[in-house]
């Protein structure tokens, strides 16, 4: 008889199906979301122009937008706020589904770098401000990851709270084992409960400040 290698990878796919990776998820989350809403979620977009006007949004709301000249150039401040946060970034991609893109038009020639609540989230040439940035690294991004950190660690802890093995050990036939363990059980719910107060503050988009400044080349 062969030899049959039954921890071999290949054998936990099976016919028909796929395993995702991080990517793949974040692909079928969008759709997921898509499919739920009944209708396609936006993707964030601003576009002002170089001396404070707001051009146009989508999913976020600009504020507070004023443009000042300083020694090395055009300065542009504003505030926004997402409608949504946007997923979770993927290592193996550029891109992330809800990122926002920020378009500034009308800017002199050179070199400008954003700042967002006073950190450098992304620079590029006036051109390449004209054509629109996709930030990846920006406030929003982080309280995204933050976000679903605290939702696996709930998922976790309700999964550790309700386990089938549980009845069993703390509570059936097999309690004499491990039944000394079973006044823990109700403690999983407080837990739970904390992972939920900080999913639901999360959740919630914050405004931010966005600089644009001149920088040397």
């Amino acid at each position: 008889m062969p030899f049959v290698n039954l921890a071999h990878d290949r054998l936990a796919l099976p016919a028909g199906r796929m395993h995702l990776d991080a990517r793949g998820n974040a692909v079928y989350a969008k759709a997921f979301a898509d499919t739920l809403l009944g209708r396609k979620v936006a993707e964030p977009k601003i576009e002002l122009a170089a001396d404070g006007r707001v051009r146009q949004t989508d999913a976020a709301t600009v504020a507070s937008a004023s443009s000042s000249k300083t020694a090395a150039g055009v300065r542009l401040r504003f505030t926004a706020e997402l409608n949504l946060l946007p997923a979770p970034a993927v290592k193996s991609s550029s891109h992330s589904a809800g990122q926002l893109t920020l378009k500034v038009t009308n800017l002199p020639p050179g070199k400008y770098a954003l700042n967002i609540d006073g950190n450098k989230a992304a620079s590029g040439t006036a051109r390449q401000w004209a054509r629109g940035l996709t930030l990846a690294t920006t406030p929003d991004v982080r309280q995204a990851e933050k976000l679903r950190q605290h939702v696996v660690e709930k998922n976790q802890l309700y999964f550790h709270r309700w386990r089938p093995q549980n009845v069993t050990y703390l509570f059936l036939f097999r309690k004499h084992e491990q039944g000394q363990n079973a006044k823990e059980i109700p403690e999983f719910d407080k837990l739970v409960a904390a992972q939920e107060v900080e999913i639901a503050r999360l959740r919630q988009p914050k405004s931010h400040a966005y600089e644009l400044v001149r920088i040397e080349d």
